[in-house]
Parts: C-alpha cells; sequence; structure tokens
C-alpha cells in the first residue's frame, strides 16, 4: 500500500472460498492419516487412556503407574492443550517441575512449568473508549480481535469466532478509525509488579481507558511468536496453528514461523479479514522486531494481498520512530478503518517510555477517533543456569542425533533417525533423566505429543 515504507509484498484476494476447501481437504487427509498413525503405534500407556470403566484394570495384581500428561492438573493440560497444535508442535512435550528452569532460544523463554504466570496486561484506551475501571479478571486475549471487530462493526467469517462474545466493559463511539495493536513482548504481569512504580504510561492507559493486569495469555508455551498470533487471529495455538518461533510444515521440515515457506496460521487475522472486507482499502501496518512477530496483523492468508507496511527496527525507540512515519503518510485519513501492529520489546521502564511517545505522537498526528490496544505476551525471563546448551547435551548423550530441533516445551525428533531405531519414547525418557544442579528432576512430566489429543480421557 505504502511503497516507500514497505520491507515486504504480501498478495491479497477475495479466493478465499477456494482456500478454505483446500485447507479443509488437506487438514481433513492429515488428520485421519494421524488418527491411524496415532492407533497403530500408540502404546499400553496411550491406550489406557481410552478404556472405558474398569476394562483396563486387569486382575489389579499392581497399581497403574501415573500417565504420562495426565498427571498433570486439569488446568496445566488446559492451556498445554490449548498451545498444541498437531503437525505442527513437536513431537515430544514436557513441562519442568520448577518455574524458569529451562531456556530453550535466544529470547529467553521458559519451559512451561507447575507454576507457569500466565497472567498479562490488557489495556483498550483513546477517542470514546469508556472508562469503566477493570476487565473481568481472567479475560483472555483471545477475546481481544472479536472484541475489536465489534466495535468497528465487522462480522468475520469463522463460526468460533462467532461463539466468542466482545469482552464488557469495553466499547468505543464513535468507531475507531485507527486500530492501533501495541505487543508488550516478553512482559507479562508479574514483571510490571516487580517494576512497582515505573510504567506510568500503562498506568495511565489504564486509568483512562479499560484494562486489567490480570488478563490470560490462555496457552502455554509463551513464545511470543504463538502469542502475537493469538492477538491477531482472536483464537489460541491450537485453532490458528503458531505455536511457537519453530514449526513443522505440511511436510514434516521444521521451519521458522511467519518465515518463506512457513505454514499460514489456519486463521485469518483481524487486519487480513479487515483488508479483505473493504476490498484493499484499508491501511494495515507492522513495525516490529522480528519476522515472526508478524502474527499480529498476519498479511499472507487472502491470495493476491497488495502490500502492508513492514518494517523491522532493532529496539523501541526505532520502533516507535517507523510507527509515527507510517502512521503520517494516511493512517486514519479516511472513513475506512486501519489497523497498525507496533511491537515494543526491552527492559520495563523502556517499554513504558517508548509507548508513551508512541501513543503521544500517533494521538498529535491523527485527525481521528484512535483505539489503543496494549496487551503482553507473557514473561519469558528464564532464571536457571540450565539453559538450551545443557538441554542438548543432555538429550544428545541419550539419544545421539535424533533432536532435531528445540522451543519452550518441546523437542523435534529427526525422523531418519527414528527410522534407524531411535523411538520417542526414549526421546521422553532422556528428558525425564535431566536433572539440575543439585541432582533433582528437571521435568514435572513429559509427554508424546498423541498424549496431547487422549488427554481429553484423562
Amino acid at each position: 500500500m505504502i511503497g516507500g515504507l514497505s520491507d515486504a509484498t504480501t498478495p491479497r484476494s477475495t479466493v478465499e472460498p477456494v482456500r478454505k476447501l483446500f485447507h479443509r481437504a488437506r487438514d481433513s487427509r492429515f488428520m485421519v492419516a494421524m488418527a491411524v498413525g496415532a492407533f497403530l503405534i500408540v502404546p499400553a500407556s496411550g491406550l489406557r487412556l481410552a478404556c472405558a470403566g474398569a476394562s483396563c484394570d486387569g486382575d489389579g495384581s499392581r497399581a497403574a503407574g501415573p500417565v504420562p500428561f495426565c498427571s498433570l492438573s486439569a488446568e496445566a493440560r488446559e492451556l498445554i492443550s490449548a498451545g498444541f497444535y498437531d503437525g505442527r508442535s513437536p513431537e515430544v512435550l514436557g513441562v519442568t517441575s520448577a518455574p524458569d528452569v529451562v531456556s530453550v532460544d535466544r529470547s529467553g523463554v521458559g519451559w512451561p512449568s507447575l507454576e507457569t504466570d500466565v497472567r498479562v496486561p490488557l489495556v483498550f484506551a483513546g477517542d470514546g473508549v469508556r472508562s469503566e475501571g477493570l476487565l473481568p479478571k481472567g479475560t483472555q486475549i483471545d477475546r481481544i480481535a472479536p472484541t475489536l471487530a465489534h466495535l468497528i462493526g465487522m462480522k468475520r467469517p469463522y463460526p468460533m469466532l462467532e461463539r466468542t462474545d466482545p469482552i464488557p466493559g469495553v466499547s468505543a463511539s464513535p468507531a475507531p478509525r485507527l486500530i492501533v495493536e501495541v505487543g508488550l513482548k516478553g512482559i507479562g504481569t508479574r514483571d510490571l509488579e516487580a517494576a512497582q512504580e515505573r510504567w506510568p504510561t500503562i498506568a495511565r492507559l489504564m486509568r483512562d481507558g479499560a484494562g486489567t493486569l490480570e488478563a490470560s495469555v490462555g496457552s502455554v508455551p509463551l513464545d511470543p511468536a504463538a502469542v502475537l498470533t493469538t492477538i491477531g487471529t482472536g483464537t489460541l495455538p491450537a485453532q490458528h496453528g503458531i505455536t511457537a518461533s519453530l514449526i513443522r510444515d505440511r511436510d514434516g521440515r521444521m521451519v521458522t514461523a511467519w518465515g518463506p515457506g512457513a505454514p499460514v496460521s489456519a486463521i485469518a487475522t483481524l487486519a487480513d479479514d479487515l483488508d479483505q472486507r473493504t476490498d484493499e482499502r484499508s491501511l494495515i501496518g507492522l513495525i516490529a522486531d522480528a519476522p515472526t512477530d508478524r502474527g499480529l496483523i498476519g498479511g499472507d492468508w487472502y491470495v493476491d494481498h497488495d502490500r502492508d507496511v513492514r518494517a523491522l527496527s532493532p529496539s523501541a525507540g526505532g520502533v516507535v520512530e517507523r510507527a509515527l512515519r507510517a502512521t503520517a503518510v494516511g493512517f486514519g485519513d479516511d472513513a475506512v478503518p486501519d489497523v497498525l501492529g507496533v511491537v515494543l520489546e526491552g527492559p520495563i521502564e523502556d517499554v513504558d517510555r517508548a509507548l508513551g511517545r508512541l501513543v503521544d505522537g500517533v494521538t498529535a498526528l491523527v485527525d481521528a477517533p484512535v483505539l489503543f490496544v496494549v496487551a503482553g505476551t507473557g514473561s519469558i525471563t528464564a532464571t536457571s543456569a540450565l539453559g538450551p546448551a545443557d538441554v542438548v547435551q543432555a538429550i544428545r548423550s541419550s539419544i545421539g542425533g535424533a533432536l532435531e530441533g528445540q522451543v519452550p516445551g518441546g523437542l523435534f525428533i529427526d525422523a531418519e533417525q527414528l527410522a534407524a531405531g531411535v523411538s520417542r519414547q526414549d526421546v521422553r525418557d532422556a528428558l525425564m533423566a535431566m536433572a539440575d544442579q543439585d541432582g533433582d528432576p528437571v521435568m514435572a512430566d513429559a509427554f508424546l505429543s498423541y498424549s496431547v489429543s487422549f488427554g481429553k480421557y484423562c
């Protein structure tokens, strides 16, 4: 749309029915194949999950051990299931016994634990936003997109979203002509609590608008690529399919989410739907510091999309400068709603300061109703000395080269190594055998991916 600021181009179109049929056909074949495969390879512990009544009790001469995945609490299983997408998620998953034990990549994202804090700040503020104080505690961030669709009067083409009510306490009159969605990358409520009074901008927006420090990501792991896509689509990873920064593609290759050749999200973002609905008249932009942040606006769901504004900056200050440059060249200039996604990352004080400059700058530039939505992606700081190199060394010392890659909460297993005789159960056992510096088990539980699908029988 705005050639001077665009770092990439993405096609748009109106061929949604063809694409939907393609995805349905592909997904149907995939699910049938996976169901047959799971039945053929599931071990006795998995089959026990499907037993009715006491049909698996045998003679009762020995007590059954804890079934992997079922050993976790119902709340933990729900969060894991919400973050799991069969065929894209890792083949072996795990939950640590203590928070922040394992950091698996440079982002510092820790593995899900028995004590993972999924609380994040969530704020709606701007022109016409009715101030009603706190939003309901526990509001999930997958309700952001349905709420925004309601505020601009747009009906999205997904049955699951029709069952999602807008967040109560959020209204805007007149309707916004520019929506600025701000993702606070790597920031959760516990970070704000630890920073005391060092986030005056967030406090001001909450006071003037509607917000809460007790919103919920609704899924684990707290990988920003997954959480930003949840904000953008209005669905959890179990539906949109971007479960982490690394995912499997349809051919089984491990790829970077939102990178070249990566599978698109299984649900379009609000920005995608808005752009298609307005025949490409809406301006859509993303200012961020990593390609994996693209889930906030999407951009490649509809074929023949035109160019959106995309710019990457190395710091929060650079992000704000680019966002204001983008805003100055047309966002909010007409009656068609526009969406600008901005991702801020860094220490709380720096992020809050950058947010203040963004809000004040956009407000000064746009002579139209503007709605700001600010949401954290979850605290990601891992405090243990047990880091990615330790995980790799511990696993590979047990299973050789079977480890293809890792993301928060899971391991991707090399298919050739599996064919050579290394089993997923071997990988699971290696995870369970990991110990910290005190000799205590690192993992509270580890399980094969199909255990999540069978979790409803726990």
